[in-house]
């Protein structure tokens, strides 16, 4: 009995509640309280519930000297966990009962249960307001704070001071490298092929008392997530579609007792469903607390994984008699010429060819292995899909017949231009027809007749004169 009274006395540090003292015949002694919260933090909500009476004995000075609770008319503690009514009908605690057993979120959610709530709540509009509950009478009391962490209480007098010695939180999240791409140097967007490999770096600030840690990253639909992809120390990572959520362990918030850092790395793939352009392809990150999640909850943390592509066009210009000069012309220049179907493109960095095969870029060492797009009857050639940033070289490789090959040229995706003006490049190609023969009975077929006839009679006067030259030998 003395062990359950002493905890009691005492629980009040763990339970967030407080025992105000009582009324006696002396005059000094109060006859309500006041239970005053300070260190608050700004927009967190404070909220008091009572949940047993008081019956106090004061001393000559008006400080307690004896407390006792009692349950409330109509409360019961059947099938509860921590208090239990002794053969005095005194609210008492279970054997083996732990000062901090108010930290456990089924306590709190009983207290919330069970207690009767005093008033409204009461929200901080600024850092270290204080916030307070007046007019009290005197009974066991548990404040609740939306930051859902523990609470102590510094003082048992009428007049108690709740002390919120909680910090919130904090979330960041950051991209810290791309197998095909480049990340900008805040770690916030990065571009990236189709089939690269992303990682990511989720870091909590958690506070002592830390309580329902859980972490919800929002994955789109253009990049891949498992849980074997998922490495973090005190927590259970789960995948559910594009959905990864990291709750963790009891054990691991209760050993915090400074502020500290849980880090959460995953690796997540570019995969073909990804959004061209400078929509991108966003992730987001929040950290939800304490026992009352919908109020408990970070402002997201978002980094955006974009990729390119290359269009190319084809339209034929008017032959001439004269060798063909190939033109190009980004997608913003009026292109001059009808389009012009079964031109075949291939494209390269450096002396690698672009090969796209089940949703993934690679690069192959021949012109033959690679990714061969062909122009159609409007001259549009489909785009070379999910590229990241760098210097490209378009190669025609099949050329229709009586056309000229086009020159190579180079198109550059800047790693730091999000838009879709430098994620969208697009060439349009002017093709010239081949060099055009003279046709027959032009002046050219006349040179040929002359030089023959001329030939002919070259030989006759040749065959005359040496006639002639043999007969006077002879």
């Amino acid at each position: 009995m003395k062990k359950a009274k002493k905890v009691l006395s005492v629980v009040l540090v763990a339970m967030m509640a407080f025992a105000l003292t009582a009324a006696t015949a002396f005059a000094a002694a109060p006859e309500k309280g006041t239970i005053t919260v300070t260190n608050t933090k700004k927009g967190q909500t404070y909220t008091l519930y009572k949940l047993f009476d008081a019956q106090i004995t004061f001393k000559d000075d008006g400080t307690q000297r004896a407390i006792a609770y009692t349950l409330p008319e109509g409360k019961s503690l059947e099938g509860n966990t921590w208090f239990e009514v002794d053969a005095q009908e005194f609210v008492v605690a279970k054997e083996g009962v732990e000062e901090d057993w108010a930290k456990d979120a089924d306590a709190i959610a009983w207290a919330k249960e069970f207690g009767t709530k005093v008033g409204d709540g009461q929200t901080a509009s600024a850092d270290d307001e204080e916030v307070k509950f007046e007019n009290l009478d005197f009974g066991y009391y548990f404040v609740d704070s939306t930051l859902g962490a523990f609470i102590s209480v510094t003082s048992d007098n009428a007049d108690g001071e709740v002390v919120d010695k909680n910090e919130l939180p904090t979330i960041t999240k950051v991209i810290t490298a791309v197998s095909a791409g480049t990340v900008d140097s805040e770690g916030k967007n990065a571009i990236a092929e189709m089939g690269a490999t992303v990682s990511y770096k989720i870091t909590v600030g958690a506070q002592p008392g830390a309580e329902n840690y859980v972490v919800t990253d929002t994955i789109p639909a253009g990049l891949t997530v498992t849980e074997a992809d998922v490495t973090v120390d005190g927590a259970d990572p789960k995948v559910e579609g594009q959905t990864l959520t990291i709750t963790f362990k009891k054990e691991t918030l209760d050993a915090i007792t400074k502020a500290t850092d849980l880090v959460i790395t995953y690796n997540a793939v570019v995969n073909d469903k990804a959004v061209i352009g400078e929509e991108g392809n966003a992730n987001s990150a929040v950290l939800t607390w304490g026992h009352d999640n919908d109020k408990n909850k970070s402002e997201a943390q978002v980094a955006t994984v974009y990729t390119a592509q290359i269009s190319i066009k084809k339209v034929e210009k008017e032959a001439t008699t004269e060798p063909s000069t190939v033109e190009s012309t980004s997608s913003d220049t009026e292109a001059n010429g009808t389009p012009l179907a079964g031109a075949g493109f291939v494209i390269k960095m450096g002396d690698k060819f672009y090969k796209f095969a089940d949703g993934v870029v690679s690069w192959v060492d021949s012109e033959d292995d690679a990714t061969e797009k062909f122009s159609g009857e409007d001259g549009a050639v489909e785009a070379f899909v999910g590229l990241a940033d760098g210097t490209y070289t378009l190669v025609e490789k099949t050329v229709p017949a009586g056309f000229s090959k086009m020159a190579e040229q180079t198109v550059t995706i800047a790693s730091d231009d999000y838009t879709d003006a430098n994620l969208k490049q697009s060439a349009t190609v002017e093709n010239m027809a081949g060099v055009s023969l003279p046709e027959t009975g032009a002046l050219g077929t006349t040179i040929f007749y002359i030089i023959g006839v001329l030939s002919i009679l070259g030989a006759g006067v040749f065959m005359v004169t040496n006639k002639r030259i043999a007969k006077e030998e002879f």
